[in-house]
This record gives structure tokens, C-alpha cells and sequence, in this order.
């Protein structure tokens, strides 16, 4: 009596639909040039969810339905899955040559990924709501004429964008992991 206890629960949606159209280009120029993009929309909602949280709903919707023992619950009805952007898509180019001295390789790539915004958690909390954003990628490597040896720098997230991983909210505290910062790095391979 009187101990505070953190319990998790489980619960299965009725019935959920995800739909949309993906698509994506490469076109390989002249002198080891590539460029490309993909985009995908995606709808992704619960059509029925009965239960899924005590009244009132959250402000994104659902719909208030008092069950057999007379309890307000929000049906999620309508509500978008969590992690599940609108727009999602990437654009980038591409260098590669086998013409240095040594007959040594070069390589380059450099892309920008976009993200709609989507929520992290399913009680809908605007503060754990990831926004929407780009994140920016690049490379240069090196590589021996053999393929063993190779000499990579590179760096990820280099705007450093910080992006809900996951949230959670517990009482007066939040919980939340971003995904990695701005990462440089350099990277070096021998295969045997």
C-alpha cells in the first residue's frame, strides 16, 4: 500500500491502413557522375482503435466512446501512426574515377535527406513530436588499385539536426533519445 509501481502495458489496434506511392531516379552522366532521388508519401492512420487511451482525446483527434462499465475512452480512430512521416526523401550526387596516379581510385558522394514531421509516442504529446527536417551527408575516399587499401573521411548529420529517436512521457518527466549528432570521421580499411 502506498508504493509507487511502473507498470507497461500492451494493446493491439482493430485495424490500421498505411498507403502511398514511392518513387526514385539515378541518372549516370558522363565521366562517373551519378545523380538521384527517391521520395515517398505516405498515409499511414488507425481506422479503428477502441480503447486506446482514457478520454479526453488527444488535440490531433480520435473520438470519445464510453464502453460497457460507463468509462469515457478515445477511440484513435483516425489518428496518424506514430513514426510515419507524410513526406519522406533523399537527393544526391555522386563522383567516382579510377584515373589517379597509381591508377588509385577517388570516390564522392554527397546527400540531403527530408523528413515531415511525425509523432514519437502514442498519447500525441506536441512536445515529443518530432518537426520536420533535412539532414545533410558527405564522403571522400581513397582506394588502392587492388581494392585493399581504401581511405574513407566522412561526415554524417553535418548541420547537426537533433531528431527525436524516441520520447516517452512519465508523469513530471520526459524521457527522450535523439539520434546521433554531427559525426567526422575518417576510416581506414585493409582487406587481406
Amino acid at each position: 500500500p502506498g508504493a509507487v509501481s511502473v507498470n507497461f502495458e500492451v494493446q493491439n489496434a482493430a485495424e490500421a491502413v498505411s498507403q502511398g506511392l514511392e518513387g526514385e531516379i539515378v541518372l549516370n552522366l558522363d565521366n562517373g557522375v551519378e545523380i538521384g532521388g527517391n521520395y515517398a508519401f505516405t498515409q499511414a492512420e488507425y481506422e479503428d482503435f477502441p480503447g486506446a487511451n482514457t478520454a479526453p482525446c488527444p488535440a490531433v483527434g480520435g473520438r470519445v466512446e464510453t464502453n460497457a462499465g460507463g468509462v469515457d475512452l478515445c477511440n484513435y480512430e483516425g489518428n496518424p501512426l506514430i513514426f510515419a512521416p507524410e513526406h519522406k526523401g533523399t537527393v544526391f550526387a555522386s563522383y567516382e574515377t579510377d584515373t589517379l596516379p597509381g591508377r588509385w581510385s577517388f570516390s564522392a558522394r554527397a546527400d540531403a535527406s527530408y523528413s515531415s514531421e511525425y509523432y514519437t509516442e502514442n498519447n500525441y504529446y506536441e512536445n515529443l513530436k518530432q518537426d520536420a527536417y533535412w539532414l545533410y551527408n558527405a564522403s571522400l575516399a581513397l582506394m588502392s588499385p587492388d581494392g585493399r587499401y581504401t581511405v574513407r573521411l566522412y561526415g554524417k548529420n553535418l548541420s547537426d539536426e537533433y531528431v527525436l529517436a524516441w520520447g516517452l512521457e512519465a508523469g513530471p518527466s520526459r524521457f527522450v533519445a535523439p539520434n546521433p549528432p554531427r559525426q567526422i570521421g575518417l576510416q581506414l580499411s585493409y582487406r587481406y
